[in-house]
């Protein structure tokens, strides 16, 4: 504990932003994460300096200090955006009329993936521009969510009478697009949070990924859709699209030889199908053809969705399995509200809105059609 309180102080630090710095530090020493020459990955303890150093006298105050790149404050993506060229033309696009802007979705849709790559281009088209990210899946309680985000914003609040304010204060200094990611489970908090934080001044804007909106008044939101799936009629080896290219990318990485082809094309769009085109689902599926192969996967997901998951250890854990993911989603439910999730799961054609609100209604759920 007094280690913790030297270091850290009173900041809140989560796994994610650790992780993040760690990323941004190996992106600056040309380390790429795999061959772990300065910064190693000690499982179970965290992360080791190994590389050679060498003490040097202090530069003068008169030096310049080193570049900071505006990509360091984002997460480092070392995977291509497959198959969502189109959104994220229409989200850059929307921050000409809005200066919020919300992603929602189911989980594994893709969000945090897209709202990096969005924050890239928007920091990218203006030399005046900055963009920084601030993971909020581990904040649990409302009373950290200023701190975190100071935090992530490497603004020292210790000294303000506010956190929330400070941050609005140093986000009005200039053109500042700040990612708040994995909104959903403290939604009203993050609301209030966000209002705060815009009302420093017109040059800043937030993209807050969610899988519901924020529900403020000056909010624009983008609904996430699937992958676009092809239809079994038109299964053509050479031209897939995007949900089939995801699926052969990740296969590769557990099997170099895999490849489309006019035999296994069907079978490919069956299962990408059946995993209705959900990004992380067939990133998932494609990672177990490892051990189970593509005939054996097919037959297994025909009944059991949980058999896929990620064998990962650095991977989130609300995005190891389907189950997980379902799971996080679930527990954000109130508790009046699960049965009817649970009648829902018996329908896997799906339903339409009106039958939900009948279905709601028999088991004395009388919530309004927006938050059904």
């Amino acid at each position: 504990e007094d280690l913790l309180e030297g270091v850290w102080g009173d900041q809140f630090v989560s796994l994610s932003a650790l992780t993040t710095r760690i990323k941004s530090v190996r992106q600056a020493l040309g380390d790429d994460g795999r061959t772990q020459r300065y910064v190693r990955t000690e499982h179970g303890r965290g992360y080791r300096f190994v590389g050679d150093a060498r003490i040097e006298t202090a530069r003068s105050q008169g030096a310049p200090r080193p570049d900071v790149t505006k990509s360091s404050a984002l997460p480092e993506t070392l995977d291509p955006m497959l198959g969502r060229e189109a959104e994220a033309e229409d989200l850059g696009r929307a921050f000409e009329a809005a200066r919020l802007v919300t992603i929602t979705g189911p989980g594994g849709m893709g969000k945090t993936r897209l709202s990096i790559e969005v924050a890239r281009r928007w920091a990218a088209a203006s030399p005046a521009r900055t963009a920084s990210f601030v993971p909020l899946d581990e904040v649990r309680v409302a009373d950290d969510l200023a701190a975190a985000v100071a935090t992530s914003l490497g603004i020292d609040a210790s000294s303000a009478p506010d956190t929330a304010t400070a941050c609005a204060d140093w986000l009005a200094t200039g053109e500042r697009l700040v990612v708040l990611d994995n909104c959903e489970h403290l939604l009203a908090p993050v609301a209030e949070l966000t209002d705060v934080l815009l009302s420093g001044g017109d040059s800043a804007v937030i993209l807050a990924t969610s899988r519901e909106p924020l529900r403020l008044p000056e909010e624009h939101r983008y609904r996430l859709a699937p992958l676009p799936v092809p239809d079994l009629d038109d299964v053509d080896a050479s031209s897939l699209g995007p949900c089939i290219q995801l699926f052969s990318d990740r296969a590769r990485r557990v099997d170099a030889e895999f490849r489309i082809t006019p035999d296994n094309a069907a079978l490919v769009v069956g299962l990408c199908q059946r995993l209705d085109g959900l990004p992380l689902a067939i990133e998932l599926a494609a990672s177990r053809l490892g051990s189970l192969g593509l005939v054996e996967l097919a037959e297994t997901l025909s009944h059991r969705l949980d058999a896929i998951y990620r064998d990962h250890r650095e991977a989130d854990a609300r995005h190891q399995s389907l189950r997980s993911t379902v799971e996080w989603s679930y527990r954000l439910l109130p508790d009046r509200a699960r049965p009817l999730f649970d009648a829902m799961s018996r329908f896997p054609g799906g339903l339409r809105l009106a039958d939900v609100i009948a279905l709601g209604e028999r088991l004395g759920i009388d919530d309004d059609a927006d938050a059904l």
